[in-house]
C-alpha cells in the first residue's frame, strides 16, 4: 500500500539556481582547448516547510545562499560520479589531398583526479534534515537553458552560442561514506537541441531547438563508453546498467516521473549528504566550437513528500 501523505502537493525543498548569465566557453569533443572554461555561477539554495538545509551540517536554516565563484569548465565525459578528459593524438598526413598536414583527433580518455574536478565542472554539497520521514523528488520544474539575450559569435553570425545548453549534464549524488558517493541520477535537459548544418557547408550554422534527439547518449564508466538509448524519444527514463536513472529531455513530459522517489530522508540525528554536479558532456552533439561563449540560467529544484511512518 502506498504511505500516506501528510500534504497532497509536494512541497519545494532546495532550489539550486544556478542562473544569472553562466558564461560557458566550449568547443568541440574533437577540437579540444585546453584553454577553454566556464566563469562561474550563481546560486541559492532554499528549503520551505519541515525540512532544513545546511552547506556544512552545522548551520542549519530554512533558506540558504551561497555567493557566485569561478567555475572553469571544460568539456568532460562521465557518470556524474567519476569524469575524464579527452587526450589528443596527431595522425600523420594519409596522402589524400585534404590531409596535406595531418590532424589531431582524441585518442583516448583519461581520468581527473579528484582534487582537479573544480577546474572541470561544477559541484556543491549539501545536508538534510527532517522532524518527519520523507520522499525526496526531482521537481519537473527544473531546467537548464539559453540565456535570454542572445550570444552570437559575429554580426553576420546567426547561431546563438547560448544554445551550448544541449550539452550540458546534470547528476545529483548521495555521500555513502566518508570518501564514497553513488549516482542517483544523470539528467540531459535539452534533448532536442540540434546543431544544423547545410550541405553547403563546413560547420553548423543554427540550432533547431525543436530538432531530432540523439539517437543515443553516451559517457565514459572507466573502462568503457556506455550507450543510454532514446528509441527517438524526445523525453525519456532510463535505468542504467551502473543502477543509476538517466532522463532526458522534459521531465514534465516523462512517464510516471511525478512517482519517481529518489531517496528517503529519515528523521534521524544522521543528516545524509547530496551533491549536485553540472558538467559539459564532451561526446554530446551540441559540444562544438561553434557555441563557445555561451551563457545559461539555470535551476535545479528538489521537493519532498512527508509520509506518515
Amino acid at each position: 500500500m502506498k504511505d500516506k501523505i501528510f500534504t497532497i502537493v509536494k512541497s519545494v525543498l532546495l532550489v539550486l539556481a544556478l542562473v544569472i548569465m553562466i558564461i560557458v566557453a566550449t568547443v568541440s569533443w574533437f577540437l579540444y582547448n585546453n584553454d577553454t572554461q566556464v566563469n562561474g555561477f550563481n546560486g541559492n539554495v532554499i528549503r520551505v516547510n519541515e525540512t532544513q538545509v545546511s552547506l556544512d551540517a552545522v548551520n542549519w536554516k530554512y533558506e540558504i545562499s551561497f555567493l557566485s565563484q569561478e567555475n572553469p569548465l571544460k568539456p568532460v565525459t562521465g557518470n556524474g560520479l567519476s569524469f575524464y578528459e579527452p587526450v589528443l593524438v596527431y595522425n600523420e598526413p594519409d596522402g589524400q589531398p585534404d590531409d596535406v598536414y595531418g590532424k589531431y583527433e582524441v585518442g583516448y580518455v583519461q581520468a581527473i583526479a579528484d582534487g582537479q574536478l573544480e577546474q572541470y565542472l561544477y559541484c556543491v554539497d549539501f545536508y538534510l534534515r527532517s522532524e518527519y520521514s520523507a520522499k525526496l523528488y526531482l521537481s519537473a520544474d527544473s531546467f537548464v537553458s539559453p540565456a535570454d539575450t542572445p550570444t552570437y559569435g559575429s554580426e553576420a553570425s546567426s547561431i546563438d552560442k547560448n544554445d551550448v545548453a544541449g550539452a550540458i549534464r546534470v547528476a545529483m549524488l548521495k555521500k555513502t561514506s566518508d570518501s564514497q558517493y553513488e549516482t542517483i541520477f544523470v539528467w540531459a535537459p535539452n534533448s532536442t537541441f540540434e546543431l544544423v548544418t547545410p550541405s553547403d557547408a563546413t560547420f553548423p550554422t543554427e540550432v533547431n531547438r525543436q530538432g531530432n534527439v540523439e539517437a543515443e547518449y553516451l559517457y565514459y564508466d572507466g573502462t568503457e563508453y556506455k550507450s543510454v538509448p532514446t528509441q527517438d524519444n524526445a523525453n525519456g527514463c532510463e535505468l542504467t546498467e551502473e543502477g543509476f536513472y538517466y532522463f532526458w529531455g522534459d521531465l514534465s513530459q516523462i512517464d510516471n516521473f511525478d512517482s519517481m522517489s529518489l531517496d528517503t530522508v529519515d528523521a534521524t540525528d544522521q543528516s545524509p549528504c547530496y551533491r549536485i554536479v553540472i558538467w559539459l558532456e564532451g561526446t554530446d552533439r551540441e559540444c562544438h566550437q561553434v557555441l563557445s561563449s555561451g551563457k545559461l540560467k539555470s535551476e535545479i529544484l528538489l521537493q519532498t513528500e512527508m509520509i506518515e511512518e
